[in-house]
């Protein structure tokens, strides 16, 4: 009897309510009762077994295991309303959902060789600008495959300067070389490897258009004339013959490439689209 006050004691002792569900007894015969714990005296227990009221004396019960009952569940969180921003009437998208897709394949392969011509946005200034800026330029002709347009005339151009030749470097000109970064097709940014163009200023020499540090098959190189005491000079042929519109701005050391100057450059290893 002492045995089962003890059993009884630190069930209750470990916060097991006085009416549990599924609570089992074990009784010296070796019978196991699965029912609930109803109440109890110093000389017996009642049980309700399948909803009947059964008591049973202390003398024969062996063991008495009381079952907690699940603890209710705490409220669920308010699901937090979602977030707008201002002027919106649309719910932000996830990072996930907003995350950027690849680009679909077209199945079409833009050619090495092949000339990009490009309309200059932002300006270049050899004494302002550093190797390694990127400057805004828009496509000047569509470009076309096989009689398919492939970047449409005003498509995205990124350009980035890779060298500024102070006077005296190059047969005593300031210089300035460009390489076309990548073009916006179809919606993506598609990263090329293209010539490099070179903006020569005057020659402190004989005052020529040259072509400086790359051949026909690496692109053109547009040496600019600073000719009849004009602060501008015309540019001459690119490349393998290519003519150019564009116009430098020489003053003394300083080579400018102005906004709407347009260059063209050649793509050096095939584009896969």
């Amino acid at each position: 009897m002492k045995a089962f006050h003890w059993i009884l004691a630190v069930s209750l002792l470990a916060g097991v309510p006085a009416f549990v569900s599924a609570d089992v007894l074990i009784l010296k015969d070796g019978k196991t009762v699965t029912g609930e714990f109803r109440d109890g005296d110093r000389d017996s227990i009642t049980f309700v077994v399948e909803g009947k009221e059964q008591k049973y004396w202390h003398s024969e019960i062996n063991s008495i295991t009381f079952t907690p009952q699940p603890a209710a569940s705490a409220p669920a969180a308010p699901i937090a309303a979602p977030t707008y921003a201002a002027g919106r009437s649309q719910p932000l998208q996830s990072a996930a959902s907003t995350a950027t897709r690849p680009p679909q394949q077209m199945g079409v392969t833009v050619p090495a060789g092949t000339l990009i011509t490009i309309r200059m946005i932002d300006p270049v200034d050899s004494s302002v600008n550093q190797i390694g800026e990127t400057f805004r330029a828009s496509l000047d002709e569509p470009l076309v495959i096989n009689g398919k347009t492939i970047a449409s005339r005003g498509a995205d151009v990124t350009v980035r300067l890779t060298e500024v030749a102070e006077a005296g470097r190059i047969q005593g000109r300031s210089e300035l070389t460009l390489v076309l970064l990548d073009i916006t097709i179809d919606g993506y940014r598609r990263e090329i490897t293209t010539s490099q163009v070179s903006e020569a200023g005057a020659s402190r020499g004989r005052q020529t258009a040259t072509r400086v540090g790359v051949g026909a098959a690496l692109g053109a190189a547009i040496g600019a004339i600073a000719g009849g005491g004009k602060g501008a000079a015309t540019g001459a042929a690119a490349g393998a013959g290519a003519g150019t519109a564009i116009q430098v701005l020489t003053r003394g050391e300083k080579v400018q490439i102005p906004s709407e100057s347009r260059l063209e450059f050649t793509l050096a290893n095939p584009l896969y689209l």
